[in-house]
């Protein structure tokens, strides 16, 4: 955060002996626990307006719902339809500037280990090693494959 805003931030939470703290990496752990119990003692749309007006920058952190309806997320084509299994859902896109956004067809990410076979091929391992780990939790549970 930039002086200025740490400045105007530490003063709306009436902690003023912070802002000389910024770069003291030996202080950020106290400072950011602190600042933990603080948030708790209001409610979100409480601190969005205090943060607000104290000309600070800040950002809520949303729930995915809240994420997909939120108007600045919308506006830069955030939410987008993405294929699963022929089915059309809405998702939130990768949050890259839109140079860096892929264009065309979203679709759903794939089933976690469904590409497991994909990536190990790639590796120098023999079946034994995939089997010895597959048996021993790494991709999952214990003697689960981990596709289902």
């Amino acid at each position: 955060m930039e002086p200025r805003y740490w400045e105007r931030f530490c003063q709306a939470l009436d902690h003023p002996q912070w802002i000389p703290l910024q770069l003291d990496d030996t202080q950020h752990d106290a400072i950011a626990a602190r600042i933990a119990g603080i948030f708790q003692t209001r409610t979100r749309t409480e601190w969005e307006v205090i943060l607000s007006e104290a000309g600070t920058q800040y950002a809520a952190v949303l729930s995915i719902a809240e994420a997909m309806e939120n108007a600045h997320n919308r506006a830069r084509n955030m939410v987008v339809m993405a294929d699963a299994d022929g089915e059309s859902l809405p998702q939130l896109g990768a949050p890259l500037g839109p140079t860096l956004r892929r264009s065309g067809k979203h679709r759903a990410a794939a089933a976690p280990g469904s590409d497991r076979a994909s990536v190990l091929s790639h590796l120098d391992l023999s079946a034994e090693d995939v089997q010895n780990l597959e048996a021993s939790g790494a991709f999952g549970h214990p003697g689960q494959s981990g596709t289902e």
